[in-house]
């Protein structure tokens, strides 16, 4: 069993909240890994094509971004050349403050202000929610509650 099992976890999901004892949980994890089969074998990696609209990005946007608010995520901290070395050199995302797809195409877009920096991590858990995007506060609230800062 695990350590801390007494212990007890919140989930949210999109139908509110719930309040699981870590036990129960250790439980359901340790159940569904046991029943999964080690020996099942696992396919991946045929070509498959498909017809898809997708947002016109601009690479010039991306640069100018990048040139205004440097190399450190704006939400973290994070900078991949100090810990990655040279690996990491001149690499962050790049973040539109306004999901695209809510953005209007006729209007500009400031890398100032409408743009931001972060580290992949930060910039998966803004998307995590395709409906409902987090913001960089929000993201900054889950580091500061958990006392994390890269």
């Amino acid at each position: 069993m695990h350590s801390n099992s007494s212990l007890a976890v919140d989930i949210k999901d999109d139908y509110g909240n719930y309040h699981i004892k870590k036990d129960k949980l250790y439980e359901q994890i340790d159940e569904d890994l046991s029943n999964f089969e080690l020996e099942q074998e696992f396919f991946e990696g045929e070509k498959k094509y498909r017809l898809s609209s997708y947002y016109e990005r601009n690479s010039q946007l991306r640069i100018a971004t990048i040139k205004e608010h440097g190399f450190e995520c704006k939400v973290c901290g994070f900078n991949f050349k100090e810990f990655y070395g040279p690996q990491g050199e001149g690499f962050i995302e790049v973040h539109h403050l306004t999901p695209v797809s809510k953005l209007d195409p006729s209007k500009k877009v400031c890398p100032i202000n409408d743009m931001t920096v972060v580290c992949s991590n930060c910039h998966r858990m803004f998307h995590r929610n395709k409906s409902e995007p987090l913001t960089i506060d929000q993201v900054k609230g889950f580091l500061q509650k958990k006392k994390i800062f890269c």
